[in-house]
């Protein structure tokens, strides 16, 4: 990972502002499926999207680099996991039109491959 990217506030990182617009939309749309949904894929999916801005933060927190790349891979993996509950969530006609919102999980999973690779 690139040393100026160590010194960056994760706060200034597009990919953080990009993860954050992620849980808006995520708590937005889940806010619309089924009552019975409430502690399953609803409660699932925001917990995901949570999961990948918090472990950029957390990354950024860490002092040492092999702990904020395992902090970045930690985001990205629940990045995949969002990406399959999206999915899922389309198959069960809880929502519709999820392009956007795995569009959007994309952008943040590449940003995080960067990021790893020092390319930010």
């Amino acid at each position: 990972m690139a040393s100026e990217a160590i010194q960056t506030d994760h706060r200034e990182l597009p990919v953080w502002r990009r993860a954050r617009e992620l849980v808006k939309m995520v708590y937005k749309m889940t806010g619309n499926f089924p009552e019975a949904e409430r502690f399953g894929l609803t409660m699932r999916m925001r917990r995901s999207a949570v999961a990948v801005v918090s472990a950029i933060a957390e990354a950024y927190g860490r002092r040492s680099e092999g702990r904020r790349e395992r902090s970045l891979d930690l985001a990205r993996g629940s990045a995949f996991e969002l990406e399959t509950q999206l999915i899922l969530s389309g198959d069960l006609g809880f929502a519709y039109d999820v392009e956007k919102e795995i569009t959007a999980v994309h952008q943040v999973i590449e940003e995080l491959d960067a990021l790893t690779n020092g390319e930010l």
